[in-house]
């Protein structure tokens, strides 16, 4: 009998179990459903914002995109544009990868402010590595007058870019009339 008793328990044990670890699931899968339905499907951003050193990024970046437009334009052979474009993209590619890694910092604080439809740093800045990109690609052929052409139409995309998170990165640092830093 002590054998039969000791099989009924660890079956009886051995079914709680298993319904303790089903009904954990159903709690865990209607947390993160809560959770992704009060957050928008939107993950919440664990970088601080940083609107200072993200408007000082953009600003340093823009420099280099201006002084792109002018060297490009001075490029008078295929290797003095490469060499041109190499020395570009060496330079800012880093940069922006650092305005990237503050980007969704940036959004979570335009979020909690209520401005959704500015939320979109993060969204710009993969706009811009796309196009930095793009530009690497079609920058520097045999024809310079289109390379010339090219690195034109590259500030000029950058420029509206960076004027437009320079712009947001003021308003949240509060240097728009605001009263200091709005993520803080």
């Amino acid at each position: 009998m002590p054998t039969g008793w000791c099989a009924n328990c660890t079956r009886a044990a051995l079914h709680f179990l298993l319904e303790v670890i089903a009904m954990n699931r159903s709690l865990l899968l209607a947390s993160l459903s809560v959770g992704f339905a009060v957050g928008c499907g939107m993950p919440m951003s664990k970088t601080p914002a940083d609107p200072v050193a993200y408007q000082q990024l953009a600003m340093d970046i823009a420099g280099k995109v201006e002084a792109h437009r002018a060297l490009a334009a001075d490029a008078g052979t295929v290797p003095s544009c490469d060499s041109e474009h190499t020395r570009y993209d060496a330079e800012v590619r880093p940069m922006l990868d650092q305005m990237q890694s503050l980007s969704t910092g940036m959004d979570s604080c335009m979020m909690n402010m209520g401005k959704a439809g500015d939320a979109d740093m993060a969204s710009t800045c993969s706009s811009m590595m796309s196009e930095l990109d793009r530009h690497k690609t079609a920058a520097c052929g045999a024809d310079l007058v289109a390379d010339k052409a090219e690195a034109v139409r590259h500030c000029d995309a950058m420029k509206t870019w960076l004027d437009t998170e320079n712009t947001r990165a003021a308003y949240l640092s509060g240097g728009m009339g605001g009263m200091g830093d709005r993520c803080k």
